[in-house]
This record gives C-alpha cells, sequence and structure tokens, in this order.
C-alpha cells in the first residue's frame, strides 16, 4: 500500500506568511536565545562581581580588626605600667591590668612571656599554651624586637587573631614578650558583624541572602551558614574542589557552591600565618536564586515582549502581505473570467507596489491585446464562413459541370460504339443496295425509274445512319412543318430501337 503525504496546496498569500514568519521565528528564537545567554552572563557576572565585593570588604574588616589587636598590644607592650610592675615584681596587680586590657579590647587571652619565650603570665586562657612558646612565629618576632600580627593555629584554643610585641627595659633591654588575640573558633560576633556590613539586613524568602564563613583549614569554625533546623554550619568541610584550589595551590576560589541545601555564588580566598603558611580561609557567598530569579524573570519579561512583538509582527505582516497580494487575487479572478470567456476585467494597482504594479500594467496590457484578438478572430470568423460559403457554391457549379461532362464523355462514348456496331450493317445495306441497284438497271429497261428507286434507297439509309448517330431529340417540338415532322418521327423510332 502506497501512503500518500501530499499536503494541501497553499496560497502564494499563506505561503509568503508562513515563509516569513518561520524566517522571523528562527531570528526571534535564536535573538532570544543569544539574548537570555548574554543576560544570564551578565546577570551572574554580576552576581561574581557583587561577591568579589562582598570577600573584599571580609577582607577589610577582618584585616582592620587583626590591626586593632595588633595596635592594643603594641601600646600596652610600650607603656611604662607592665615595666613598673614587673620591677615591684607585683604579680596580682599585673594580673589584674592585664585583665582589664583584655575586657576593654574585647580580647579572648593575654600572655607575658621572659625574655626567652616562656610563659611567665596568661590571663582568662589557663589552658593555653604553656612553657616555651617562641616557636608561635608572632612571638619569635617579637622576641627579635619586631611587632607582629597574624592569624595562627594555638592549641587547644584553634585559629586565633595574635598580635605579639617585645616588652622592653629602660635600658631598652627586651624583658619578654606580650602576645594576645582573638579565638576564632564558634566566635559568632565577628561573621555577623562582618555579615552586617556585607549584607545588612537583605534576606530572601525569609533566608539570608549572604553567608561568612571562617574556615580552620577545611573546616568551618566560624559561620553565619544555617542549617534547615536553623542552627549554624561549625564543623562542616569545605568541598573538595575548593579545598584543593585554596588550601592545597593557594590560590582564590570564585563559583557555585552547594551548602545547606541551596547553591551559593561564593569567593573563597586563603589565610596565611605570620610565616605565609595557609592555615584557613575566609569565604563569602551569596544566594544564587538571588540572581537567577532575577535571571528568569528578565528573561520572561523579555520572551513576554517579544511574544508580543511577534504576534504584533504577524499582524502587520499579514496586512501587508495581503495589500501587496490584492493585485495578484485580482488578477486570479481575471484569469478565470478569461477562461470563462468573459475580457471586461482589468486589475486596478497603486503605484506603491511596485513590481507588482509593472505586472498588473501587463497583464491590463495583454487582456487588451486578447481582446482584440478575440474581436479579429470572430471578424475572421465571419469572413471565413462566407468564403467557406462562397467556394462551396463555386465547387458545387464545378461538380455539377464535371459530373455533366462526365456524363456527355459517357453518351459520346455509347454513342460511338453503337454507330461503329451499326456501321458494319449499314455497310452491308449499302453494298447489297448498290449490287441490287446495279443488277436492277441490267434487269429493268427503263432507266428513270430504276435511278428513283435506287435515289430513293440511299437517301432512306443516309437518313437513317444520321438519326442513329445523332443526339436525343426531343419528343415536345411543336411548329414543325410536315415533312419535319415526318423525318422526326422516324428517328426517334431508330433512336427508341437504338436506346432499347
Amino acid at each position: 500500500m502506497r501512503l500518500d503525504f501530499s499536503f494541501p496546496r497553499l496560497s502564494l498569500k499563506a505561503k509568503l506568511i508562513s515563509d516569513y514568519l518561520v524566517i522571523l521565528g528562527i531570528g526571534a528564537l535564536a535573538t532570544s536565545l543569544l539574548g537570555s545567554w548574554i543576560m544570564s552572563s551578565t546577570i551572574m557576572m554580576q552576581a561574581h562581581r557583587a561577591v568579589d565585593h562582598d570577600l573584599a570588604l571580609a577582607h577589610s574588616f577582618y584585616d582592620q580588626k587583626l590591626e586593632t589587636v595588633e595596635r592594643t598590644v603594641q601600646l600596652v607592650a610600650s607603656g611604662n605600667v607592665i615595666q613598673q610592675l614587673l620591677a615591684a615584681r607585683n604579680e596580682a596587680s599585673l594580673l589584674a591590668y592585664l585583665d582589664s586590657i583584655r575586657k576593654d579590647n574585647g580580647f579572648d587571652f593575654i600572655t607575658l612571656t621572659d625574655q626567652k619565650g616562656h610563659v611567665s603570665l596568661r590571663v582568662a586562657d589557663p589552658e593555653g599554651e604553656k612553657g616555651d612558646v617562641s616557636a608561635i612565629s608572632v612571638v619569635r618576632a617579637a622576641l627579635a624586637g619586631k611587632v607582629a600580627a597574624a592569624t595562627e593555629i594555638l592549641e587547644p584554643s584553634g585559629l586565633v587573631m595574635i598580635a605579639g610585641a617585645p616588652v622592653a627595659g629602660a635600658d631598652h633591654k627586651i624583658l619578654g614578650v606580650l602576645y594576645g588575640g582573638i579565638v576564632l573558633n564558634r566566635n559568632f560576633g565577628m561573621v555577623d558583624r562582618i555579615w552586617a556590613l556585607v549584607f545588612g539586613e537583605d534576606r530572601l524568602d525569609h533566608q539570608d541572602i549572604g553567608v561568612v564563613t571562617i574556615f580552620q583549614n577545611d573546616l568551618r569554625v566560624s559561620t553565619t551558614l544555617k542549617s534547615a533546623g536553623g542552627e549554624r554550619e561549625v564543623g562542616t568541610q569545605i568541598a573538595a574542589d575548593i579545598r584543593d584550589g585554596v588550601l592545597s595551590q593557594g590560590g582564590s576560589y570564585r563559583g557555585r557552591t552547594f551548602a545547606a541545601g541551596d547553591w551559593y555564588v561564593t569567593a573563597y580566598d586563603p589565610l596565611r600565618n605570620y610565616d605565609g603558611r595557609i592555615i584557613g580561609m575566609l569565604g563569602v557567598g551569596r544566594l544564587e536564586r538571588l540572581y537567577t530569579s532575577t535571571r528568569d524573570r528578565v528573561i520572561l519579561s523579555w520572551f513576554g515582549i517579544g511574544i508580543i512583538g511577534f504576534i504584533c509582527i504577524i499582524g502587520i505582516t499579514y496586512h501587508e502581505i495581503g495589500k501587496i497580494m490584492e493585485p495578484v487575487s485580482k488578477m486570479v479572478a481575471a484569469t478565470r473570467n478569461i477562461a470563462a470567456g468573459r475580457f471586461d476585467q482589468e486589475v486596478q494597482s497603486s503605484p506603491q507596489h511596485g513590481e507588482i504594479a509593472l505586472l498588473a500594467d501587463s497583464f491590463n496590457t495583454m487582456l487588451k491585446s486578447l481582446r482584440q484578438m478575440r474581436a479579429d478572430l470572430e471578424e475572421w470568423g465571419r469572413t471565413l464562413e462566407e468564403k467557406v460559403k462562397q467556394r462551396s457554391e463555386e465547387l458545387g457549379a464545378m461538380q455539377a459541370r464535371v459530373a455533366q461532362a462526365e456524363r456527355l464523355a459517357s453518351l459520346g462514348m455509347l454513342a460511338a460504339g453503337v454507330a461503329h456496331e451499326i456501321n458494319n450493317p449499314l455497310s452491308a445495306i449499302l453494298a447489297l443496295t448498290a449490287l441490287t441497284s446495279r443488277t436492277s438497271r441490267r434487269m429493268i429497261p427503263t432507266g428513270k425509274t430504276s435511278r428513283r428507286s435506287s435515289s430513293r434507297a440511299s437517301a432512306a439509309v443516309i437518313s437513317s445512319k444520321a438519326c442513329w448517330n445523332s443526339p436525343a431529340i426531343p419528343s415536345s417540338t411543336p411548329n414543325l412543318p410536315t415533312s419535319t415532322r415526318s423525318s422526326k418521327t422516324r428517328c426517334l423510332s431508330l433512336q427508341n430501337k437504338r436506346n432499347s
């Protein structure tokens, strides 16, 4: 069985509209997709720029806090109070003084060492570093006469902001080192202040739009990131690709991160100790939904405007193509009238139609030529009928003459044959008559009588021969003399015999 997949024939107007819409649709779709990609890329690029800015603000706050710790430690270490209390060996007063400094500046610990780096006095951190602490890079730098501040990992406190400064005597000889700092592990006040500075109070669907996290190596030790139950995601690990990129390779990371059930646009930078070794990370992130929702709204608005514009273009296209195809439709109707034998419909067009107007003018010219040709054909038809009739009459007359000539020729041939057949007996009769005449002259003495009889016999034979060979004589010939009528009677008698 053969399947027929033929489609119904479309009009030229429908083909023009459909082809134009297909081309326009492909172009609009390609433009929309390209525009959507550009808008999406631009929005996401803006998100990455915003996250970079957020991380710069977080770094600025973090560094400013570290500088504050450094200036405070330097100021206390360079003052005369510690030197006087050390000289007086008043440990209780020294503890009270250092504790007041700690509380006033928000430190978690303050420690005083001797000139060899051994812990002499510790405030608010009885379980902190004991014994020789000269291995701490900041303390080592302070023993060398420098003021140093950095992020370090101290046992058992964890990740800390720490600053150290030398304590010098009246002779500028180093008596020991004063160092203090802030513990970052579970120090939510630090990250909350950074979050407030960077993101303010902005929320999306009752959820914070951004997060700030401080890492000790690859573990979150302080963060604003919360789980669905509202608990902070402390102690959770960062993704392996971020760990490798930042902690192992020492670079920065910019990209998407999935955390606590949401995607974030994030940025991470390494945290280094005084010796330059990477010991953690500082990271910020913004909810990706904040930008994807904006992107989706913009793209949907773009497509909505595009669809409305497309519908308007369809209407305008239909109207304009209808105006363009109007002369063609008229020409189609005119051709149907021509097929039906009517040549009275001309196509009217406007000069604005361009080539269509030229086509319409050519069609009208052709229509006029067809009307003239039709009139000429009708005239030629009438003339041809008259000529045919005249020629037919002439041909009929000619055929009649030919038939008459054929009949006369046939009659002449018949008469010649009959005359030939009659000549033989007549010749015999003449011969016998002549013989009889001669015999009679010898037998009859009176010559006149014999000559008269012979002359009458010869005349009768000649007359009979003439009547036999003559054409047909009409039977009705009035007003003839008596002698002629009797001759006619004899000739008719002989002709009747010939015909029979």
